[in-house]
């Protein structure tokens, strides 16, 4: 998981970005998503509901993917094909929502499991460019004092030609 400040970075041309601009890009749904979990039968209910199990089970059943269903009582991952194509495929709207949740297209938000606001990314974006002057300050003054300590380096002591910084 990325922290805020992390994927505000990513964002391409974060700096000259408004907050609402760098947001809205955050939450574009443009990261393939794949879960990894194993489901059961079990599992499954839980998901859609008890209630809606036997209409699933016999739409799958109907459908000839009888396969699926022995396949989900040991477990199987919903979001890896040849599963989740045929969950498509079965257009049942249990189906679908399975289909859905283990195999879809997220933002860069959600994928970090991250909620915020305009407030808090303008805050950020502030907080990043504030380091970043700073920095720029720092080896500017960095450069400033090199230049000083090699001009001591080969200073030969006359108070006239003293370096200054």
């Amino acid at each position: 998981m990325k922290p805020i400040q992390t994927l505000i970075e990513e964002v391409p041309n974060w700096r000259q970005l408004t907050p609402q601009e760098i947001l809205a890009r955050l939450e574009q749904k443009t990261v393939h998503y794949v879960d990894p979990k194993t489901y059961r039968l079990v599992d499954i209910a839980k998901l859609i509901g008890d209630e809606n199990m036997p209409a699933f089970l016999k739409v799958v059943k109907d459908s000839g993917y009888d396969w699926m269903i022995t396949e989900a009582a040991s477990g199987v991952r919903l979001g890896d094909d040849p599963i989740n194509t045929r969950l498509r495929l079965l257009n049942h709207p249990v189906a679908l929502t399975l289909a859905n949740h283990t195999n879809r297209m997220v933002s860069l938000l959600e994928q970090n499991n991250i909620t915020t606001t305009v407030e808090e990314v303008a805050a950020v974006q502030a907080s990043l460019l504030l380091e970043i002057y700073k920095h720029t300050k720092i080896d500017g003054y960095q450069d400033q004092l090199q230049a000083y300590r090699e001009a001591l380096t080969v200073w030969d002591g006359t108070p006239e030609t003293e370096p200054r910084f």
